[in-house]
């Protein structure tokens, strides 16, 4: 049987053949499914899965095949899920055609997003309802980034960093003019002083902060009316930002973080645009926040650059031209890492 699949382009082959079968036994579970414009499965067979057909697209370790031992045409946004929760995605890296992990799966994003739908049942009215609407989106980023109480987990990582978008700053220094836990304080504080009707949430969550020792002036962190280092910061505060509103409070200030990243201005031909309105779903939005939080000056240039690559091409196409933008500015021993960061949005939806 001839097969024609595509991954971002649309799948162009007519379902196999229903198997026939010489008892009434029920058929095995698939072991999993290719999915390109709609799902394949993928059956067990001894030389590991194969489609209908026999086409063989995973071996007997449950790995898939490299892509071009597979004799079918797949494009780029491919995946394999099977089973067992195992995910690929194939995806061009440096030239090549590779299955590549998502950082992290499907369950750990479900995991997370049931965990900040119980948080945000203790937000005021209004910010539930505002914060309700990206919860998915949270979590998929969240998943890449940490717990509440979560601090920097990589060894020398010149930033200190803690919560749910590992709001950073300078390990060493006192002062860091681009800190964002600098902003995600400040922009409490301000609010627990601006008398609005959800401010005695926000002064709950600033009077957790001010108990141990801290405090924020002129953009400068404060811990015990001394400047101080993110390093102490992580070990002062990681206990409380897992605790009572502050711990609520993360959601508020990530969705801020998804807000900033989706107003940022883009060059889209003669006209001005914004990130948010070029990219229109929630898997499209991630994909720059999975980006911006790390890196938010590669945001607007590598969609630019996207942009001018794909025209009128589909917010798909778009995507991935992202991903390959922003991936081209990284160190060519950093790429496979964060690519399989990026592609945790290919699992969030």
């Amino acid at each position: 049987m001839a097969l024609v699949l595509a991954g971002t382009a649309g799948c162009k082959r007519s379902p196999p053949p229903a198997a026939r079968h010489s008892s009434t036994k029920a058929a095995p579970a698939p072991l999993g499914k290719l999915h390109v414009a709609i799902d394949w499965p993928i059956l067990r067979t001894p030389a590991g899965g194969a489609l209908e057909d026999g086409t063989i697209l995973v071996d007997a370790r449950l790995r898939p095949l490299a892509p071009d031992l597979i004799p079918i045409p797949l494009q780029e946004g491919a995946r394999i899920e099977l089973a067992n929760g195992a995910h690929w995605v194939l995806m061009v890296l440096d030239g090549k055609q590779r299955w590549m992990s998502p950082a992290h799966s499907r369950a750990e994003i479900d995991r997370r997003e049931a965990e900040f739908v119980a948080e945000a049942k203790h937000l005021p009215l209004r910010l539930a309802t505002r914060v309700a609407a990206r919860l998915r989106l949270l979590a998929t980023v969240s998943v890449a980034e940490g717990d509440f109480e979560g601090i920097a987990t990589h060894q020398g990582d010149p930033a200190a960093s803690l919560g749910i978008f590992q709001w950073a700053t300078s390990r060493r220094h006192t002062f860091d003019r681009a800190s964002s836990l600098a902003r995600l304080f400040g922009d409490l504080k301000r609010r627990a002083a601006d008398g609005s009707s959800e401010g005695d949430f926000y002064d709950a969550a600033w009077r957790q902060c001010t108990s141990v020792g801290l405090d924020i002036r002129g953009g400068r962190l404060l811990f015990q009316g001394r400047p101080t280092t993110g390093a102490q910061l992580e070990r002062v505060l990681s206990p409380v930002m897992g605790t009572g509103t502050l711990r609520t409070y993360q959601l508020v200030a990530a969705d801020d973080w998804i807000e900033r990243i989706a107003t940022m201005r883009v060059r889209v031909g003669s006209q001005w645009s914004t990130v948010g309105e070029q990219l229109h779903s929630d898997r499209a939005l991630a994909t720059a926040v999975l980006l911006g939080v790390n890196r938010p000056a590669f945001v607007v240039p590598s969609l630019e650059h996207a942009l001018v690559r794909t025209g009128n091409g589909g917010e798909d196409w778009l995507v991935w031209e992202l991903r390959h933008q922003a991936l081209s500015l990284y160190p060519v021993r950093e790429r496979e890492r964060r690519a399989m960061r990026l592609l945790t949005s290919e699992v969030g939806w």
